[in-house]
């Protein structure tokens, strides 16, 4: 192997990006979690037919009004002094919160004022006091940028549950490559009294699924896998209990490099090896 750079070698910046794992205890077995899962439409222009977790680019509306929006940070999730910028941004919750509202249907929010965040009993977390088409109506207003995600939490009498999104992990696409993202990874109970649809445009499926049986679909290729998701999934496959699954990962920062293996230009590091070797080509 080789390290590389994509044709042209053209720097391309990371997006900020956020990524959402909604858990909730496992309904069969002795314990674990099952994570909400989405599978990706063949015609997406990245990552087709993926199976992934909610989720998308930090959008300008995510910058107003958003200030006090700061994940949960986990304190021993290492932030290497040459990864610029924080970890847990409030543009980057803002888009948490958004894109999983989007995607799903889903609002990671509480009963509560004006759009600063609000800490407090978890009692009032999910119920959502306006109508099905209400909110179907909001989330067109939010895809289609007519809305901001502070406004439409105004508009529900909501704000963001903050203390109860927690940013587990962060990855950050290789250099060279013409979509890169920096991408952090929020993970979050699905609230009491909501249930997540398949609400995105861009898959063409949702489920739930336990951790494990997630990896085992992947291995025999029922699945296919992109290594940050499995990676997620290797971690929560690997937790007895719900507030196991939400601790950070400990690996730190992922950047992985671009190398040539087989003719191919790929990203490469700490797992990747892993990753190939549990899949179906690795059996």
């Amino acid at each position: 192997m080789v390290s590389t750079t994509a044709p042209g070698g053209e720097h391309v910046p990371a997006k900020d990006s956020a990524t959402v794992l909604l858990l909730r205890p496992a309904a069969t077995g002795h314990g674990g979690v099952e994570v909400f899962m989405q599978q990706r439409a063949l015609s997406m222009a990245f990552a087709a037919g993926m199976a992934t977790f909610p989720g998308g680019s930090v959008d300008p509306s995510d910058h107003v009004g958003t200030q006090d929006w700061i994940a949960t940070a986990a304190g021993d999730l290492d932030e290497p002094d040459h990864v610029a910028g924080p970890a847990a941004t409030a543009p980057v919750t803002a888009a948490a919160i958004r894109e999983t509202f989007e995607e799903c249907g889903v609002l990671l929010a509480r009963d509560g004022g004006p759009h600063g965040a609000t800490q407090g009993p978890t009692s009032g977390l999910g119920r959502v006091p306006h109508s099905a088409p209400a909110r179907g109506e909001l989330r067109a207003a939010l895809s289609e940028h007519r809305l901001g995600v502070a406004d439409a939490l105004d508009v529900l009498g909501m704000a963001p549950h903050t203390d109860q999104l927690h940013y587990v992990d962060r990855w950050i696409t290789p250099e060279g490559l013409p979509r890169r993202y920096d991408t952090r990874f929020i993970a979050a109970s699905v609230p009491p009294g909501q249930e997540p649809e398949n609400l995105s445009t861009e898959s063409v499926r949702s489920f739930w699924i336990k951790p494990v049986a997630a990896l085992d679909a992947y291995a025999t290729g029922e699945l296919d896998l992109m290594q940050p998701t499995w990676a997620q999934l290797r971690r929560l496959a690997a937790a007895r209990t719900l507030d196991q699954a939400l601790l950070p990962a400990r690996t730190g920062v992922t950047r992985n490099v671009l190398v040539e293996m087989n003719g191919h230009v790929v990203p490469w590091g700490a797992g990747t090896e892993d990753f190939l070797a549990s899949g179906p080509l690795g059996q």
